[in-house]
């Protein structure tokens, strides 16, 4: 929305076919905000490479974002992906997912536990494994493209969000992220962004 972010994503590629995929949005946005996202993206690297547990990265990064930000928080979604047995888990704080399937519905990946930095001892938890089929489509986005308006009239929303990655489902992650902004960039008309836009798309292929 301005300058620099204060919202972000991340793809870890790790040893033992550990995937790991995250967006996470500090409050406000500006420098401040870019500033605390950046010591975010610093922890989770780190503890990304010593356990495979989202929930315990988690809630280990909330002890440290605590310790070093009394006065802020963020939300964060932090998504382990298996591709041999091609099932994701996922832990939430303050944030949640989406997996739109092949017969067009959606799963809600709900938050697991509270925003970082509001609780030191807050404990957030690990799903329990989500089979995924060739086809869907995992969704991790900050709130700031549902909430794109116009000078008049609703937000843009989620459900519209979903529609348009329905529509392009065939397409590649890049095409659908690409046709999801051009979407919102419309529906704004002209209107100056309020807040800072992350989406990160990933597609399950067919099994070799």
């Amino acid at each position: 929305a301005e300058q620099v972010s204060g919202a972000y994503f991340d793809f870890l590629e790790l040893e033992e076919s550990r995937i790991f995929l995250a967006v996470a949005d500090v409050c406000g946005h500006g420098l401040g905000p870019a500033l605390l996202t950046a010591e975010l993206h610093a922890y989770l690297r780190a503890l990304a490479q010593a356990s495979d547990c989202p929930g315990t990265i988690l809630t280990t990064a909330n002890r440290l974002f605590h310790r070093e930000n009394a006065h802020s928080f963020a939300t964060a979604f932090l998504l382990k992906v298996d591709p041999n047995s091609r099932c994701v888990t996922y832990a939430g704080a303050g944030h949640r997912g989406y997996v739109v399937r092949t017969d067009r519905s959606v799963d809600y990946l709900e938050s697991t536990g509270l925003p970082l930095g509001i609780i030191r001892e807050a404990v957030i938890e690990s799903s329990q494994p989500i089979p995924l089929t060739a086809g869907d489509v995992v969704v991790l986005a900050t709130d700031g493209i549902e909430e794109t308006r116009r000078s008049t009239g609703p937000m843009w929303g989620k459900e519209q969000m979903f529609e348009v990655i329905r529509s392009h489902r065939s397409d590649s992650a890049t095409e659908i992220i690409n046709a999801v902004f051009q979407e919102v960039r419309s529906y704004a008309r002209g209107q100056k962004q309020q807040d800072d836009q992350t989406l990160v798309i990933a597609k399950v292929l067919p099994a070799a």
